[in-house]
């Protein structure tokens, strides 16, 4: 019983400090493999307009969801205004 949970709680280590590297390495690498594309591209200022649209487009479509269609969801759902859940009173 015990030594299984010893066990168990020594896998769970190993895969934090897995997941730990990985969430470490990933920026940088996401870095590397969008500057490798964008080094490779016949229109580098083209690429990068193309890759800031891109941004924008992830940007605006994440603040209308958690601006007004989360907020939608949770005054349909309770019934009641979100203003008072972003005051701590919901």
């Amino acid at each position: 019983g015990d030594a299984l949970v010893a066990v168990f709680n020594s896998l769970n280590a190993v895969v934090e400090a897995m997941v730990g590297w990985a969430i470490a390495f990933m920026p940088p690498g996401v870095l590397s493999l969008v500057a490798g594309r964008v080094a490779a591209a016949c229109d580098p200022v083209g690429t990068l307009s193309a890759l800031g649209k891109y941004v924008l487009a992830v940007l605006l479509g994440l603040g209308i969801h958690g601006g007004l269609v989360l907020p939608g969801m949770y005054t349909l759902a309770t019934a009641g205004w979100w203003s008072r859940f972003r005051r701590g009173r919901g």
